[in-house]
């Protein structure tokens, strides 16, 4: 298995104690130079390296050990002195540091020259990949607030690409897309699986797609579809969207029992009764999503005898030791 690298990288406009930790295929050297971006005009130096067979893992277990450090949990840079780090990742998770130096004395490894141009598989101008992908994402994409319901999953990162790609240099560079991958979550954070796959603190530029795109429907489990009616039969039994809506439902459920109602005294003579959850809850449901509730309310019933105990009967019939909130300007 070739070499992977976890790199420290310093910068000369960036304070002595803000260190960037990261994950690499290729040389170190390069790296630094690839990220080199219009964005950090002085470049980045190699203070540290570390050998490893799965960079990615290392990174995350660095990462994890180093969370107090960290600057923001969706950027790889951490403030910490130098020479406190070495210690840490030396003496408490006993890794191997290298200089630069030592690395290209290591295995036969010769220094590497920095290209100015990427000539095989490259893209037709004077730029590196990473430079190319910086310049794709800066146009495609903006940060947003985080929507975990609604994230950005590879599949429309991909087809973007190879659309942009398309257009700017009459090729589609399907071998570039690992870069691209490895971008965002440079820029926008780890990818998350559940409850749907994707990065979800960035969004498509809101501009009018039909002037740039062709539309599609894509599902929360990554497929794409050109046809609405393909993506609706697709998720009728895709398990991935079922257990995705499922959860989404029982959040909703969840934070509407949380907000209307609240725990009381029990009084057996005035206990709140099915009819009155069913209209609050349609006027929730239709306030927050313009639709009626359909056959959610089993649901709903279900979640307040988890929470409030089962109905009782007699002497009047609903569930005992719960009222409706009272808001404090009532």
């Amino acid at each position: 298995m070739s070499n992977q690298y976890v790199y420290i990288f310093s910068n000369e406009l960036y304070p002595d104690d803000l260190l960037k930790i990261g994950w690499t295929k290729c040389h170190p050297s390069l790296q630094a130079h690839n990220l080199q971006t219009a964005g950090v005009p002085a470049p980045f130096t190699v203070e540290y390296v570390i050998i490893t067979s799965n960079g990615r893992d290392l990174e995350k277990e660095i990462h994890s050990y180093l969370d107090e450090f960290r600057l923001s949990q969706n950027r790889k840079f951490f403030k910490i002195n130098k020479s406190y780090l070495h210690e840490i990742l030396t003496n408490n998770m006993h890794l191997n540091l290298l200089t630069i130096n030592e690395l290209d004395l290591t295995d036969n490894n010769t220094s590497v020259t920095i290209p100015r141009v990427r000539t095989e598989a490259g893209f037709p101008c004077q730029r590196s990949d990473n430079e190319v992908v910086s310049a794709f994402l800066e146009k495609t994409f903006e940060p947003c607030e985080p929507k975990p319901y609604d994230r950005l999953h590879k599949g429309i990162v991909a087809m973007r690409f190879a659309q942009w790609c398309e257009n700017e240099y009459g090729k589609k560079y399907t071998n570039k897309i690992q870069i691209v991958f490895d971008a965002m979550t440079e820029k926008y954070g780890e990818l998350y699986n559940y409850p749907s796959p994707g990065w979800d603190r960035v969004q498509e530029v809101r501009i009018d797609p039909m002037l740039l795109f062709p539309i599609y429907f894509s599902c929360e489990c990554g497929k794409i579809y050109k046809s609405r009616q393909g993506h609706k039969d697709h998720r009728s039994i895709c398990s991935l969207y079922q257990k995705f809506k499922l959860y989404q439902l029982t959040e909703t459920i969840s934070e509407f029992i949380e907000e209307t109602f609240e725990p009381c005294e029990p009084n057996p003579h005035h206990r709140l009764n099915k009819g009155v959850v069913m209209g609050l809850f349609s006027d929730w449901y239709n306030k927050w999503f313009l639709e009626k509730p359909g056959d959610k309310f089993l649901k709903v019933f279900d979640a307040m005898t988890e929470k409030y105990g089962e109905r009782k009967v007699h002497p009047s019939i609903g569930w005992e030791g719960v009222r409706v909130r009272v808001n404090d300007s009532d």
